[in-house]
């Protein structure tokens, strides 16, 4: 995860703090003094995890389990560095993956509470680890799709078209959809059916402080490309805002407020210490090229220097904020907008 924010992941229905993986790994590998021991114990939240864990207690023997989506368990025993045994070595603790496809949930003894956190914290860490190699699903955004937003992007669009023999590398097929025009705010890996439940009831809890702002209107203009290299960029998007922005009242504060709740809720596949505010017109991932295997391809760049001569401070318009969607990154709906697993309208329930 980007940014200086401890990671945390929900796990459960409880929030927990994660550790690096990369650290807990070298943690395993080099031989402890005592004084690492301690260290280690004040790395761990130890106090924060007893609170958050069911353990039971047998005859002396301490055990938790762990339930996350069977993708999770699956991934780990392919995960690079991931060594269950020297984690039970070192934790003194006995560690139960289920094999592929079983249902039954991670298993952890330990004669005492301090080493079955210990180990805990390792499988978290790693369980973690997992969450940020796994490709994103889903996304919240609002959908800038509006009937005048879209003439003016075809508008663009066609212009662009005109001229795109000045243009190295460019076709038509890396325009986005008219139809999916939006502002990308946060990615998800929800896994299961219980991760997908609490992402829209944590997006459904942050209704009301959208609703407190009162109607919210977004003006997009001008056109920016996201490695500020226009000689060389993949993609070209719209800068957005309020329309009427002030620093009290500003769009960039609101979305940073909500990737934040979702943080907070141990949701976010990548934290987002500023949200990249943007509505995507041209990504060259949308390339299609019939000439070759689409396994072959490589992403290829355009040189976007004429287009920004041209259309740099292209104004698209204004359309309203009455709604926050958690989509399908890969799914279309029947309005040809990403499939959503939840919308609120503000306003209105989430449906």
């Amino acid at each position: 995860m980007s940014g200086s924010k401890p990671i945390k992941m929900w796990i459960q229905g409880k929030t927990f703090p994660i550790q690096k993986f990369s650290e807990m790994t070298k943690k395993l590998n080099k031989p402890k003094t005592d004084h690492e021991h301690d260290d280690e114990s004040q790395i761990i939240p130890h106090e924060e995890y007893i609170k958050l864990l069911d353990i039971t207690e047998d005859k002396g023997n301490f055990t938790t389990q762990i339930q996350v989506p069977k993708l999770y368990k699956a991934k780990l025993f392919t995960l690079p560095k991931f060594d269950i045994e020297k984690i039970s070595k070192v934790t003194n603790a006995t560690i139960i993956i289920p094999g592929y496809g079983k249902e039954s949930d991670i298993t952890l003894s330990s004669q005492n509470t301090i080493d079955l956190v210990k180990a805990v914290a390792h499988i978290h860490s790693a369980i973690g680890e997992v969450r940020s190699r796994t490709l994103p699903f889903q996304f919240t955004c609002i959908p800038c799709s509006t009937p005048s937003i879209r003439e003016k992007f075809e508008s663009l669009k066609q212009q662009i078209l005109y001229m795109k023999e000045e243009v190295d590398g460019f076709h038509e097929s890396i325009f986005i959809s008219p139809l999916k025009l939006h502002i990308t705010i946060d990615v998800f890996s929800l896994l299961d059916d219980d991760e997908k439940l609490e992402a829209i009831r944590v997006l459904n809890e942050y209704k009301s402080t959208l609703e407190k702002l009162g109607p919210l209107k977004l003006n997009i203009a001008s056109l920016s490309c996201m490695n500020d290299n226009i000689e060389k960029t993949d993609v070209i998007y719209a800068n957005v805002r309020l329309l009427n922005e002030t620093n009290d009242n500003n769009l960039q504060t609101i979305i940073d407020a909500l990737s934040h709740h979702f943080y907070e809720k141990g949701l976010l596949k990548k934290y987002q210490e500023n949200v990249k505010l943007h509505m995507t017109i041209i990504n060259t991932k949308y390339r299609k090229d019939k000439t070759s295997p689409k396994r072959k391809r490589r992403r290829l760049s355009i040189d976007a220097t004429k287009i920004f001569e041209k259309f740099k401070d292209f104004e698209f318009g204004d359309c309203d904020f009455d709604s926050l969607h958690l989509s399908h990154m890969t799914l279309k709906g029947d309005d040809g907008f990403y499939k959503p697993l939840a919308v609120i309208k503000l306003g209105d329930q989430c449906v």
